[in-house]
């Protein structure tokens, strides 16, 4: 599916930037980043600073009616590393 630049206005990530140490986060095994105001249907690739891919998370939203949804991810790479 192709998005136009206003479907993807607004997508954000938060906590940005994300902390080790935030104070919402209760150890590290609760850990959680949140991609937020995502189209209903995407591909959410994320990499290391050097490049190597980390994690391809495939977001879709059931709800009917939603525009915009929220996807979790628990800091667990593809390797099943945190």
């Amino acid at each position: 599916m192709k998005y136009s630049e206003n479907d993807l206005d607004g997508i954000g990530v938060v906590p940005n930037p994300y902390y080790i140490n935030h104070q919402n986060q209760r150890s590290p095994y609760d850990a959680q980043l949140y991609f937020t105001k995502l189209p209903k249907e995407c591909t959410i690739d994320i990499y290391t600073m050097a490049g190597d891919l980390v994690k391809t998370i495939e977001h879709k939203t059931t709800a009917d009616g939603q525009r915009r949804a929220v996807q979790v991810w628990d800091l667990i790479s593809k390797n099943g590393f945190r």
